[in-house]
C-alpha cells in the first residue's frame, strides 16, 4: 500500500510527501520517521492514559466500595475503540494506530473481570466456594 502523506506547514509549504521520498525533512528528522515518532508518541499517551485505573482496579479488587467509581460500560466502550483501532491499523499498514490496543484491550478486560466479580454478592461467593 502506498501512502501520502500530507505536510504542508510542516515542510514549509510541500504539496505532499512520498514515504520514499529522503529529502523531505521536519526539524532536521526525514518525515517518514517523523511521523513514525508521533504515532509512537501518541500511543504512548494512550497506554499511560488507563494505567492508573488499572492499578486502582486492581488495588480494590476485593473491596466493591473501592470499585465504586470503575464503569463497566466505559470499559467495553474502551474495549470495543481498541478492536476498530486494530481492524484500522491492520487496513492501514500502520502499527502505532493499533498498539495502544494490545494493552488497553487486555486492560480492559481485566478491569471488567475484576469489577463484576468484585460486585457479586458475598453470598454467591459462599455457594460457589
Amino acid at each position: 500500500m502506498h501512502t501520502t502523506v500530507g505536510a504542508q506547514g510542516l515542510t514549509g509549504g510541500a504539496q505532499g510527501v512520498d514515504d520514499d521520498g529522503p529529502d523531505e525533512q521536519v526539524a532536521g528528522v526525514p518525515v517518514s520517521l517523523f511521523v513514525e515518532l508521533v504515532g509512537f508518541l501518541a500511543s504512548a499517551v494512550s497506554l499511560v492514559l488507563w494505567w492508573p485505573q488499572a492499578v486502582r482496579v486492581w488495588r480494590f479488587r476485593h473491596d466493591p466500595g473501592g470499585l465504586g467509581g470503575v464503569s463497566v460500560s466505559t470499559q467495553v466502550l474502551l474495549l470495543a475503540n481498541a478492536a476498530l483501532w486494530a481492524v484500522y491499523a491492520l487496513l492501514t499498514e500502520s502499527f502505532w494506530v493499533g498498539a495502544p490496543g494490545l494493552v488497553n484491550a487486555p486492560l480492559a478486560v481485566g478491569t471488567i473481570a475484576l469489577v463484576r466479580r468484585a460486585r457479586l454478592p458475598r453470598v454467591y461467593e459462599e455457594a460457589v466456594r
